[in-house]
């Protein structure tokens, strides 16, 4: 639990500095967007693309308390396209990639 808080307040604090919102978190999967809930233009993918070298140099320095000597690796993923965004009240945005939604070309789950 020590570990988790530790990375996810380093994450926290690392996103403050960019233009993008923290959807959610699931499992290892930290997902952040831009230009939503507030519009950026074209900025978007700069955003998440800096913000993402940000974490990754983080790595660097992170130490995980019960694994002093192992270093911690990152799997980063970023999406563009078509998406289907909803501001829900004042901060809270939904947000669903096509690569979430099933393709109606196959027969079976995702």
């Amino acid at each position: 639990m020590e570990f988790l808080n530790k990375l996810y307040t380093e994450f926290d604090s690392r996103i403050d500095l960019y233009d993008v919102y923290k959807v959610e978190t699931i499992g290892d999967a930290y997902m952040i967007v831009s230009g939503c809930p507030r519009t950026n233009g074209i900025r978007h993918a700069g955003e998440l693309a800096t913000l993402s070298l940000d974490l990754l140099n983080m790595t660097h320095h992170f130490q995980i308390p019960h694994k002093p000597d192992a270093k911690l690796m990152l799997r980063i993923g970023l999406h563009s396209g078509n998406q289907f965004s909803r501001p829900i009240g004042l901060f809270v945005c939904v947000s669903v990639n096509e690569w979430y939604m099933p393709d109606a070309r196959t027969q079976g789950p995702l």
